[in-house]
């Protein structure tokens, strides 16, 4: 199973009056369902986030020996609230890997609605040199980079002498697109030098 659940907290207190009662009563029963039905064992008492709920029934509804792979937020590691649902993971689990990814750039939204969101969000203004008002401008900087720009970037970085592009594969299959390319080196799967592939 391979997904990338919402991250967000099931919580109504955005927006203005009318709005905030509407998303109570749409919330409610949700929340209601999550901490009451059952289901959701590995769950803090405290308010739900949407990942944390994908992430219990995704092991649920995997079977025994099946693989589950998820795009999960930090605080799966670190967070109170995911404290049981952790436990879970690494008892019931064999665990192959967990990968962080650095969101410096933007990929990802920025997440503050929790201790841990707020403090790394803070932590790479600090850390990086970042502009104060990073958390709130960098998804439309990101959003505002043209081709060109990714073009100019790609020229000036992957362009130079020392480049180097790894390929690995069959090389009859690739062999037509790196026909403009000079200098290629072929080694075999122990790393050593060999004749290109006929």
């Amino acid at each position: 199973m391979l997904g990338n659940p919402p991250w967000d907290m099931i919580r109504a207190d955005a927006g203005s009056a009318d709005v905030r009662e509407r998303s109570r009563a749409t919330i409610a029963p949700v929340l209601r369902f999550a901490h009451d039905s059952g289901v959701y064992t590995a769950q803090s008492s405290g308010q739900a986030n949407r990942y944390q709920l994908f992430t219990e029934r995704a092991l649920a509804l995997t079977r025994r020996g099946g693989r589950v792979g998820l795009v999960l937020p930090a605080g799966l590691a670190t967070d109170h609230g995911s404290a049981a649902l952790r436990r879970r993971l690494f008892s019931s689990c064999d665990v192959d890997a967990l990968v962080a990814i650095d969101n410096q750039r933007g990929i990802f939204p920025i997440q503050t609605a929790t201790q841990t969101g707020l403090s790394a969000t803070l932590n790479n203004v600090y850390v990086f040199g970042l502009p104060k008002d990073y958390p709130e401008t960098f998804r439309a900087k990101v959003a505002a980079v043209t081709p060109e720009q990714v073009k100019s970037a790609a020229s000036t970085l992957l362009g130079s002498e020392t480049s180097l592009i790894a390929i690995v594969g069959d090389y009859a299959k690739v062999k037509d697109q790196l026909a403009g390319y000079k200098n290629i080196t072929f080694l075999d799967t122990d790393g050593k030098t060999i004749a290109p592939p006929q």
